[in-house]
């Protein structure tokens, strides 16, 4: 069978400016070998090629997701995972926690994806109520946001007091005796995660391969993968190594690493000049890109970084992990590094990137900042400025649009994700869903994008920033083909690019022209480089 392969007698959506739409895809080789109208479409139909009747559906440029964390989802298989699940009480989830791992014999439990918000009563779940329930073994709950998790006595009991107590960048917090309530903010969580047992690299990778195949599913075929807080950074890298060194790695992997604790920022650069030089990409799936940093935490759990208090909490304007900041990115963006910060607050994110321009670093290294969810015309003004990437997740406003006018106001909340507005300022805008924090379906964030809907909520959050469909997929695609340097080569159908690709079903234009729903839409085949790496069974 030939090698070629036509696409055509769909709505097929390119992403290239100087020819958004066309009535055929010829690939060949692993490449785009033609794109083209219907005058041209007869001199291939009667070629040597396997013919791709597209019957009417939709062809776009295979997605990219701009930021999740392929490795954490993998680790999170082997805790229980109570996402979007409800109670009525802390003691009915603590109940169902005991009964799926009461047990399992395992010598610590450990929990993913709880959310008070998920509760009847709204109550965050402390230490002593664990205790009640797992008196014996130590037990981790990680909340939704991975910002905090809860931890009962007994794991307490496995952590170094003073060490606890030196923390920096996150706390354990105390109830009004004094004593830890087992609530653990960033810095905080993070040793507590290294303190836990590490799985076995053969069950990690297996778990990898499972969740490559949910994101193939997707209509993915590139990610970036912002790291874990589950494994050191060399040992995070080292996994996605031996995939690509097992030719596991189906796909187009971006890979963000952060240093270790303490770890001399020149150490680290000398670390990350080697891995780029060994994994740019073109010979490959995995190629090393940025350096990953944390500014602050999340709103849900009131640690992102505000410039004015939280909503009925006037003493908490959040966490902002200045010292960590101050340390890496001036000499590593310096360096031509491109860094990749989180950084949900407005303050956090003035505070990065006022960093970002006293390194000196110029436009060419295309700095970016993740989430980026609270902001106003001045960062935006700066951000235009300063040719900085955002990253953002519009699923976030789905699943979280509530707990922003909770813990924001209504004022604030409406200047969380203003795509239109930096869209229409000319800032880069990439989408991304922050998976497993939320689902990676990336038509659920483009829906979110073009209807600013909020999950079990009549309400919209601020609909006049609201986008189209093609610009929506334009930042799933072409923008965040640009955050990994990568766009002349992926991320728009166009000749001589990759051939990667994803054909959706249930998704067609209305009279106009103009695509409004995707509420029914599904993935039918994702191709990577000519390869057909998922097809939907019918």
């Amino acid at each position: 069978m030939s090698d070629r392969k036509l696409y055509y007698n769909g709505t097929i959506l390119t992403m290239d400016d100087q020819q958004p739409h066309a009535d055929f895809v010829l690939t060949e080789n692993g490449v785009i070998a033609d794109v083209g109208g219907k005058d041209r479409l007869a001199e291939y139909l009667g070629s040597d090629v396997e013919r791709v009747d597209l019957q009417g559906r939709l062809l776009l440029p295979g997605f990219i997701d701009s930021h999740l964390h392929m490795l954490t989802a993998a680790l999170n298989r082997l805790k229980l995972d109570v996402t979007d699940m409800p109670f009525d009480t802390v003691d009915d989830f603590l109940a169902y926690v005991r009964r799926e791992k009461g047990e399992s014999g395992e010598s610590w439990i450990s929990v993913f994806g709880f959310s008070e918000e998920n509760l009847g009563d709204h109550r965050m779940v402390e230490r002593r109520d664990i205790d009640k329930y797992f008196p014996d073994v130590p037990v981790t709950i990680i909340r939704v946001c991975g910002h905090m998790c809860v931890v009962n006595s007994q794991a307490i009991a496995r952590l170094d007091a003073d060490k606890m107590a030196a923390i920096t960048g996150g706390e354990f917090k105390k109830d009004a005796d004094g004593a830890y309530n087992g609530l653990a903010t960033e810095g905080a969580q993070q040793y507590v995660l290294d303190n836990m047992p590490t799985a076995d690299v053969e069950l990690i990778l297996g778990y990898m391969q499972k969740e490559q195949e949910i994101l193939l599913r997707q209509g993915i075929t590139s990610i970036h993968d912002a790291g874990t807080d589950m494994m050191l950074p060399h040992a995070y890298v080292a996994v996605f190594e031996e995939m690509e060194r097992r030719g596991l790695l189906k796909l187009r992997t971006y890979l963000m690493a952060r240093p270790g604790e303490n770890e001399p920022p020149e150490a680290f650069d000398a670390w990350m000049q080697d891995l780029k030089a060994r994994y740019d990409g073109t010979s490959g799936r995995l190629q090393i890109g940025s350096v990953k940093l944390f500014a602050d935490g999340s709103l849900g759990s009131r640690t992102a970084a505000l410039k004015q208090p939280y909503q009925d909490e006037p003493d908490n304007m959040g966490l902002l992990l200045d010292e960590r900041l101050n340390r890496y990115i001036v000499p590593l963006a310096g360096a031509g590094h491109q860094v990749a910060v989180h950084a949900i607050g407005d303050r956090s994110s003035a505070f990065v990137a006022d960093l970002y321009r006293r390194s000196g670093c110029g436009g060419e290294t295309r700095q970016r900042i993740e989430h980026a969810e609270l902001l106003d015309q001045e960062l935006l003004d700066t951000f235009k400025a300063q040719q900085i990437l955002v990253m953002t997740q519009p699923i976030f406003i789905r699943e979280f649009g509530n707990t922003y006018f909770q813990n924001l106001g209504e004022s604030r909340a409406l200047r969380i994700q203003p795509i239109r507005s930096m869209l229409e300022q000319g800032i880069v805008v990439g989408f991304g869903t922050d998976y497993p924090v939320d689902d990676p379906n990336p038509l659920l964030g483009i829906h979110a994008a073009m209807t600013r809907e909020i999950k079990n909520s009549s309400r919209l959050l601020n609909p006049e920033e609201a986008i189209s469909f093609e610009q929506a997929v334009k930042c799933y695609t072409l923008y965040n083909a640009y955050g990994a340097f990568s766009e002349q080569h992926t991320g728009s159908l166009e000749k001589g690019k990759s051939a990667d690709l994803v054909i959706l079903s249930g998704i067609t234009p209305d009279a106009d022209g103009q695509i409004r729903n995707v509420r029914s839409g599904q993935v039918d085949c994702t191709v990577i480089a000519g390869e057909t790496v998922y097809a939907r069974q019918a």
